[in-house]
């Protein structure tokens, strides 16, 4: 090389580290020993990842988690069956407010074929000999519900204007689909420190009549509603009530399977609707760290570690903990 003139010398290792070191002009015929420091480089966050808490609850743990939705379930039976409803009036009610918004006309319809074929009273010769009441069959789907546990938590983390948040869409929970019941309060903070541990946490907002409703259907395949509806046998009853006749023109028996089931439905959105306006939201503040397995550009392909959290809002404060994983999503 040609003598008396500065050089600069650059390592990398491949993405995970770089550095550089300026060494000083060189006699011609000499040798100089030259330390270059490497300095880690951060991590690659920028990719989605799909992340799975896993909680691991203590029996108190579960205790706590089952006291803390246990009110919301009550409140929700209460508001879709009123303990002093009339049970045949009260579907039958339903069944006409989703008759009337399916065709002009329709309501009224119903509502006249409900009086001059004695619907009322086969309701209730039907109902009674369908034991237990529909009341009776949600307040047990709440219970079961209550006592199963809250695990796992899937959520998408999508990268963040700020390049140390995630934002965050909860996806399925203890394997139900989510829609509205649990949801992420702000970004997380989402970071690797220089060690490369990956470190996430944030709150999430937990509605509990939606919680409540969630975790009673103990299918994990449909909805509280569609359970309830299978419960209750709507076939079964819209046979009673109109044999190969109309509940309205045009409408038989599978029409009126129908008309059964949208109205529990109903009944049971407007359920839920009411308790999430009148209960506080719980919150879920958690905070997780982990351990990636890195590919060659210092890209994360994977993650696995733990987490705390701490629900409160609703009576006493609990902990839930568990395990965290992460895979980049496709």
């Amino acid at each position: 090389m040609p003598a008396a003139r500065s050089l600069a010398i650059l390592g990398r290792i491949e993405s995970y580290a770089v550095g550089c070191v300026e060494i000083a002009p060189v006699a011609a015929g000499t040798t100089a020993e030259v330390t270059l420091e490497l300095y880690d480089r951060p991590l690659d966050l920028s990719h989605g990842f799909q992340v799975t808490l896993s909680m691991e609850p203590t029996a108190l743990d579960l205790a706590a988690w089952e006291k803390a939705l246990a009110p919301a379930g009550t409140a929700w039976v209460d508001a879709f069956v009123p303990a002093a409803a009339n049970e045949p009036q009260w579907l039958l009610d339903a069944m006409t407010t989703v008759a009337a918004a399916q065709a002009a006309g329709a309501g009224a319809q119903f509502q006249a074929q409900r009086t001059a074929a004695s619907f009322d009273a086969k309701a209730t010769t039907w109902l009674a000999a369908h034991a237990p009441t529909i009341r009776a069959r949600a307040r047990a789907r709440m219970t079961d519900g209550s006592k199963a546990p809250p695990s796992p938590l899937l959520v998408d983390f999508l990268p963040s204007a700020a390049a140390t948040q995630a934002q965050v869409t909860p996806t399925t929970f203890a394997g139900r689909p989510l829609t509205t019941s649990v949801s992420a309060l702000a970004p997380f903070d989402w970071s690797a420190d220089a060690a490369d541990v990956i470190r996430l946490s944030g709150v999430f907002g937990l509605q509990l009549g939606a919680l409540a409703s969630l975790m009673a259907d103990t299918t994990t395949t449909s909805t509280l509603a569609a359970q309830l509806a299978v419960d209750l046998d709507c076939a079964g009853l819209a046979q009673a009530l109109v044999g190969p006749g109309e509940s309205y023109p045009s409408c038989g028996a599978s029409c009126t399977t129908t008309l059964c089931k949208d109205a529990i439905q109903g009944r049971a959105a407007s359920a839920t609707t009411s308790v999430d306006a009148a209960l506080a939201r719980m919150s879920l503040g958690v905070t997780a760290s982990a351990t990636p397995k890195v590919g060659p550009h210092a890209e994360v392909v994977s993650f696995g570690g733990s987490f705390t959290g701490t629900a409160q809002g609703v009576g006493t404060p609990f902990g839930l903990r568990g395990t965290v994983n992460g895979t980049p999503k496709p």
